[in-house]
């Protein structure tokens, strides 16, 4: 009963989102929670995390956006922007026009709240913007 009681919040969260994923920093891996159908890359094989966030940028992002979005999903300096957060994240605008908002979000931390783990998910916020 919890169990399917879990999946079904999390369903409900993932609704926000279009693409959202878990990436372990410290091994540099992901697994993906949700994608949009039209994604090339789910990030279920063995590419690096750092690898697939950098072809999602070429693939999703606008050009005038790209170097800001490189700097965003830097894995290595990630720990230190999040130690005392539980979340960060960042707007830019995607190929086709629109508006997203990306997020960092702390779900594991070591003894000394350093994160290790956390959600990388994508929001569209056009009729924010609007």
């Amino acid at each position: 009963m919890a169990s399917r009681q879990n999946r079904e919040t999390i369903n409900a969260v993932a609704q926000l989102f279009k693409l959202m994923m878990v990436i372990n920093i410290k091994l540099g891996r992901i697994r993906t929670l949700k994608s949009s159908p039209d994604e090339k890359r789910d990030g279920t094989n063995d590419e690096p995390a750092e690898a697939y966030l950098a072809g999602l940028i070429f693939e999703r992002v606008d050009p005038g956006y790209s170097s800001d979005m490189q700097e965003f999903v830097r894995l290595d300096t990630l720990a230190e922007r999040l130690k005392t957060k539980t979340t960060v994240s960042h707007e830019y605008m995607v190929k086709d026009g629109g508006w997203c908002r990306a997020y960092f979000i702390k779900i594991n931390e070591d003894e000394e709240r350093n994160p290790y783990e956390v959600i990388f998910a994508v929001e569209n916020i056009d009729d924010e913007k609007l």
